[in-house]
């Protein structure tokens, strides 16, 4: 399940992708597991919290239940379901505790009822639609104490300063709340708007893209020199390469999450 762009409302699986929604289930564990087993829960207050939750992202990605007697609307919904669960499970910046980590196809119901944990996230998603997986700004999670020194010293860094003007360099700090590197903010706050930072450079750095490799703790397509291509007619796209995570980085600090949300 690609999990590099932000779900979409109204998002479909793609043209070869013929599944049914149970092959879509049996093909994604997570989808069975955890919270989502309707099993989960002791009790009436656990069952309540299933109901409610299961309610919810009927709401929001459609109706993958059995009780959906249209079969292409249940395989779109249940695609959708997918979509969204995997991209909280990937999601670096989701509070996770004890030996859960990225990825690890769980989605961990211990912890704190907000949106800073997997399952939190995925109430918030329930209740509140595809808003809920921006949330990238709640700062450090819980046990992360690094400075902003320490957070900004990486290489993911060192390509925000390399593909954004100093005018896109202001944009972006804006659209993650502020400025890490002004002095007239406390020490923690400077690191809680870095980790911001850091979070859209890791979204931006797991898509990937061309010239640029997924993954890889680092912004890649940024140009070596200026070239007469089409494009440097435009100055926000001078520094970088079309269709790279550089180029990406400057659609954001232009426009925003809809920069997010393209493959």
């Amino acid at each position: 399940m690609n999990t590099s762009h932000l779900p979409a409302r109204g998002e479909t699986r793609p043209v070869d992708d013929r599944r049914s929604a149970k092959q879509i289930s049996d093909n994604n564990p997570i989808l069975n597991v955890g919270i989502l087993e309707e099993k989960w829960g002791r009790g009436a207050l656990g069952h309540a919290r299933w109901e409610a939750l299961i309610d919810g992202l009927k709401q929001q990605v459609g109706d993958f239940t059995p009780a959906n007697t249209d079969p292409e609307s249940r395989n779109e919904a249940m695609f959708r379901l997918a979509r969204v669960v995997n991209y909280i499970d990937h999601d670096p910046g989701v509070e996770r505790i004890r030996n859960h980590s990225v990825g690890d196809g769980f989605l961990d119901a211990i912890g704190s009822y907000d949106s800073s944990s997997e399952v939190g996230r995925l109430e918030a998603f329930s209740q509140q639609g595809y808003p809920a997986l921006e949330e990238v700004f709640n700062g450090r999670v819980r046990g992360d104490y690094r400075t902003v020194e320490e957070i900004t010293a990486g290489p993911l860094f060192k390509g925000l300063h390399a593909a954004l003007s100093d005018e896109e360099l202001n944009a972006f700090k804006a659209k993650i709340g502020g400025d890490w590197e002004s002095p007239e903010f406390p020490t923690d706050r400077r690191a809680e708007l870095a980790a911001n930072a850091e979070r859209v450079l890791q979204i931006i750095d797991r898509k990937g893209g061309k010239e640029s490799t997924a993954g890889n703790g680092k912004i890649d397509g940024l140009r070596e020199y200026a070239s007469l291509a089409p494009d440097l007619l435009q100055p926000e796209f001078l520094h970088t390469l079309p269709g790279s995570e550089a180029r990406r980085l400057v659609q954001f600090a232009n426009h925003g999450f809809s920069a997010l949300h393209q493959q």
